[in-house]
């Protein structure tokens, strides 16, 4: 039996990939010889598919308990929140990594307590290193994640996962803009709200902003619409992306960075961070500074006023077969 393990599992990003690996699971023909490990918290997310579940308390307490219990049951484990086993595990166990801000805070904001929190939590997860081979999504993760972990290279490979589609082309709303985001610090987006409000200052054209937080009181421009849309459904943002005409992506640090690839299939033209994480994913349309409010603030202009948009593409594979080739071949 394969266990996957999605304890912890609770970002919209992290309940967006993990749909998809149990999406994958649902449709092979030996799906009975799989069973999902989740919390409390986020086994809502998981109810439609049939495949065996258990669910526990959110605390490493409970997640030691059911591997003391149950550990023996399993041939390979995939655990798929970051964290490895609590103890040692003689079955293949695979640690699939996607929070680059465990490894590094500098520069987001965060409290003295945020912090420590953070270093008490990567200190337990390096503790528990007992050579299991580690998944990550980029050759930028693999790089930090080998120097953090101290470990071989042959014990870090690289698995992109998300779902490979386009979507028809359909009339985009002209000048409109959104941004898949959240509260954490990283998401840079005050920054992005105020390089919004200083492009419409210098534009007679009317713009149209989405934003996936809750609402900020704001002053902005008569010409600067701003919706607030809160925490939505996946299928909403999908639906939202058709509609729009960019995505705009000034985030301070990704793991990987799904709606960059997502924002393409819906054949948004992509406006994001000059960082690492970017140019391994895609190759957008414009390219901005994230950490410089006018370098943002240039490119939208830019993006508003350029007829010639250069066009977006994706440059990496999606790997979920090999993953699960990894995982049966025990």
């Amino acid at each position: 039996m394969i266990l996957i393990d999605l304890v912890y599992i609770n970002s919209p990003g992290g309940i967006t990939i993990s749909n998809l690996l149990l999406d994958y699971i649902n449709k092979q023909k030996n799906s009975k010889k799989f069973k999902i490990l989740l919390d409390k918290r986020n086994s809502r997310y998981f109810e439609k598919f049939n495949i065996e579940k258990t669910i526990i308390s959110k605390s490493e307490l409970s997640r030691y308990l059911f591997y003391r219990r149950n550990g023996q049951d399993f041939n390979s484990i995939l655990c798929f929140a970051n964290i490895p086993p609590p103890f040692n595990i003689r079955a293949k166990t695979v640690v699939y990594f996607h929070n680059e801000i465990f490894l590094n805070q500098k520069g987001l904001g965060f409290s003295i307590i945020k912090k420590f929190i953070f270093k008490i939590k990567w200190i337990y997860i390096k503790s528990k290193n007992l050579n299991y081979t580690w998944f990550v999504q980029t050759y930028h993760m693999r790089e930090i994640l080998i120097e953090k972990l101290n470990t071989n290279e042959s014990h870090v490979e690289v698995h992109p996962i998300y779902k490979e589609e386009k979507s028809k082309p359909i009339k985009k709303r002209p000048f409109t803009f959104i941004y898949p985001s959240s509260n954490s610090p990283h998401k840079n987006n005050f920054r992005l709200l105020k390089a919004f409000v200083e492009a419409t200052k210098k534009t007679s054209k009317e713009i149209e902003l989405y934003i996936t937080i809750d609402k900020l009181k704001l002053d902005v421009p008569k010409n600067l619409k701003i919706n607030f849309l809160g925490l939505i459904d996946h299928n909403e943002l999908l639906s939202n992306l058709k509609k729009v005409e960019f995505l705009i992506f000034p985030s301070l640090r990704e793991s990987f960075g799904l709606p960059l690839i997502e924002g393409i299939q819906a054949n948004c033209k992509i406006l994001c961070s000059n960082l690492n994480f970017a140019h391994e994913l895609i190759s957008p349309s414009y390219f901005f500074n994230p950490n410089d409010e006018k370098s943002i603030t240039d490119v939208i202009l830019l993006a508003l006023s350029d007829k010639n948009h250069p066009k977006s593409s994706i440059k990496i594979k999606n790997s979920i077969d090999l993953i699960f080739n990894k995982l049966n071949n025990v």
